[in-house]
């Protein structure tokens, strides 16, 4: 059996980014199946053309095949890319899949995933869809479109589509059946919940907190630069920490499409208390988080995440054993769940900033404890031995194995 996933935007391992295709394809491998990804040359986050030596690779035992895209800059642009790349893609499953092989589509644009269900119909192999993001409901809650608007109604036919044809739908938010059995009728049974898998293997040394009177307490932000990440609303927050006095810097680590714009309104608030790092490698990353004596995340007020969140960033900073605080309402908050940092809800920039200082006031031991549960917490449930086990289970139960 060979098993397919099929992600426009799956990286290798020696890209930037997440690895969750790469880590479930290699778990694959090792218990004897065979594993292929499908993706594109353009980087999510960068929009950038990654380079590959030839159109298909091979990383540990896992196969990568890519399809060349052109890089986009606009809403248009994009959306041309997405349909581009899911009719390549479709010609290629076509004619490379075989008897016994399950295709996993997935979700962060939907329309790859569909035309990757239509090659699983035609070349009759199994097909499990993989729900990273819930698109029509993305676009209604934070992009501000309405239901009725016809990319909404689009992507709001293929979700329903996709949901009801598929063997299984995979979801990495933990209440995501939720939002299946309300907008589409979805039995519950039909939803595993896979989360996100790590390699906690990754060695990053632990530095105690500086907390001294001397040296500002870095606080450390690593993840994309978008819509969804609430940035500006960190700004205003390191506006309000500069207008106190309150010796405290914000490291940047990542790119994304709002960069630009967040360093032009640093420097319009004359924000001294921030620094734009650009993108690192992971292994970078984790070191600079590892340094630091916060790690932060943001997110939306937004009716989206009463089905929860898949933040990639929370599980780097669980690794690299710093307490997390989180700036949003959100469901099933794994900063929570572990009990690993500091949750602030809601409030004004200048409420949070307040907030925020009294964490800061807190003793380092108290702290690194908090980033020790952490760690505890991504072993146990998110390793990415855990989470192929999970998928592994999955495919088999389905196939009689």
């Amino acid at each position: 059996m060979k098993v397919v996933f099929v992600n426009q935007f799956a990286l290798r391992p020696t890209d930037r980014g997440s690895l969750r295709h790469f880590y479930l394809a290699q778990y694959l491998v090792s218990q004897g199946y065979q594993s292929e990804i499908v993706t594109s040359d353009i980087h999510y986050n960068s929009r950038e053309k990654l380079v590959w030596n030839q159109s298909i690779e091979v990383h540990d035992g896992v196969t990568f095949k890519v399809i060349k895209g052109r890089r986009y800059s606009g809403q248009i642009s994009r959306l041309f890319n997405h349909i581009q790349c899911a009719i390549k893609g479709f010609f290629y499953l076509v004619g490379s899949l075989r008897p016994g092989d399950v295709v996993v589509g997935s979700s962060p644009q939907p329309f790859l995933a569909f035309t990757s269900y239509l090659a699983a119909k035609v070349r009759r192999v199994r097909f499990i869809y993989e729900v990273r993001d819930l698109w029509p409901q993305t676009l209604i809650d934070l992009g501000g479109l309405s239901r009725s608007h016809p990319m909404v109604q689009v992507m709001f036919w293929i979700e329903r589509l996709l949901a009801r044809r598929s063997e299984k739908i995979v979801v990495l938010m933990p209440l995501a059946g939720l939002y299946f059995s309300e907008a589409h009728r979805i039995p519950v049974e039909k939803i595993i919940w896979v989360g996100q898998g790590v390699d906690t293997s990754v060695a990053v040394a632990k530095f105690s907190s500086a907390l001294v009177e001397s040296a500002p307490v870095d606080i450390v932000y690593a993840g994309s630069l978008g819509a969804a990440n609430r940035m500006e609303f960190l700004l205003e927050v390191a506006g309000q920490l500069q207008l106190a006095k309150v010796n405290v810097h914000f490291s940047i680590y990542g790119d994304g499409p709002e960069r630009k714009e967040l360093e032009a309104m640093a420097m319009h608030l004359g924000l001294k208390n921030i620094t734009f790092f650009g993108a690192l490698a992971r292994k970078q990353v984790l070191g600079k988080v590892a340094e630091s004596d916060f790690a932060i995340a943001l997110a939306h007020n937004s009716p989206l995440y009463k089905f929860g969140i898949s933040f990639n960033k929370l599980f780097d900073y669980f690794l690299a054993k710093k307490p997390v605080i989180f700036i949003g309402d959100v469901a099933r908050n794994p900063v929570t769940d572990a009990d690993a940092g500091f949750v602030i809800p809601d409030g004004s920039p200048g409420e949070v900033a307040q907030e925020m200082i009294k964490i800061i006031g807190n003793t380092p031991e108290y702290l690194s404890s908090m980033g020790d549960r952490g760690y505890r917490f991504l072993v146990t449930n998110h390793d990415h031995k855990v989470t192929g086990q999970k998928f592994l289970n999955l495919i088999s139960s389905q196939s009689g194995i």
